[in-house]
């Protein structure tokens, strides 16, 4: 697990699901940096904090986070192994 920081710009209106194995709530977001390659993190925001995420930003809005990042393997149907960083956020800042 790592621990990072990252900040960039929303892609979208945050998501948010209830999650009914742990009865708790998960906002799920993208964070997206225009360089060459057009990065893009997947986060999600857990408990209280996502609920207040949801109804507190909006899209196009820039964004500080916090948290522990897992890269996930994941094998698709041609067989072959992708893996996804993901970021459980801990703490944000909306920055605009």
């Amino acid at each position: 697990m790592f621990k990072v920081q990252i900040s960039g710009r929303l892609d979208g209106k945050p998501r948010l699901k209830r999650v009914a194995i742990y009865g708790d709530s998960v906002a799920l977001v993208e964070i997206y940096e225009f360089d060459k390659d057009n990065s893009y993190v997947r986060c999600a925001i857990w408990g209280k904090k996502a609920s207040r995420f949801f109804y507190e930003v909006n899209e196009e809005k820039d964004i500080f986070i916090e948290g522990s990042g897992l890269n996930k393997q994941l094998r698709n149907i041609n067989g072959l192994n992708n893996y996804v960083f993901t970021v459980n956020c801990e703490n944000y800042q909306i920055l605009t």
